[in-house]
Parts: C-alpha cells; structure tokens; sequence
C-alpha cells in the first residue's frame, strides 16, 4: 500500500515539474518573440 502511494507521488511530482518546464519553455518564447518584433 506504501509503495503505492510514494509511486502516485512521484509521478504527480514529476507531472507538475514537467508543467512547469512547460510554462518556462512557452515563457521563453513568448519573451523571444516580443523581442524580436520590437
């Protein structure tokens, strides 16, 4: 039972890192874009 939770856990931390790495990457470009209009 333990070891199933510490399993969902671990995927649900790796889910939201790869949110996040996802929302700095569109940041990224987002910020890549502007400048290179102006």
């Amino acid at each position: 039972m333990a070891s199933q939770s510490e399993a969902e856990l671990l995927t649900d931390v790796y889910y939201i890192l790869a949110l996040g790495r996802g929302a700095l990457y569109q940041g990224k470009i987002i910020e890549l874009r502007e400048s290179g209009q102006t």
